[in-house]
């Protein structure tokens, strides 16, 4: 497990947008950006973050909404100190380049695929 360390809040720039926490990760290289307040969770591995926000979808799920209502999880890239998005993670587990899902094409390969045959069971 990693230590978050929070940093502080930053106020949206309206009163009806939700506060974003900045937090940081010691330790681990990737964090996953969860939760309207943004809050980041360390993942040591792309994996983790996949495997993690899958728990997620599944939950959301079993509460009887639909993956399409699930907005896209942000993998940060924390091993340079301030947490940089460098990817997201749709329904499915798969990481995508890019923090920016409609920029998707069909030559898009993923980062991680926790259904690719070489990832199964593999760290990333």
């Amino acid at each position: 497990m990693y230590a978050l360390t929070v940093l502080g809040a930053v106020p949206g720039p309206t009163r009806n947008t939700t506060m974003t926490k900045m937090i940081t990760t010691t330790g681990a290289p990737y964090a996953l950006g969860l939760g309207k307040d943004k809050r980041l969770v360390a993942c040591a591995t792309l994996a983790e973050a996949s495997a993690l926000y899958r728990a997620i979808c599944d939950k959301h799920l079993e509460a009887g909404k639909r993956a399409s209502q699930m907005k896209d999880g942000l993998v940060y890239d924390t091993s340079g100190g301030e947490p940089k998005p460098i990817a997201y993670v749709s329904w499915n587990g798969r990481i995508w380049p890019g923090t920016n899902p409609r920029g998707w094409r069909p030559t898009t390969e993923a980062l991680y695929d926790p259904y690719a045959p070489a990832q199964m069971g593999g760290a990333r």
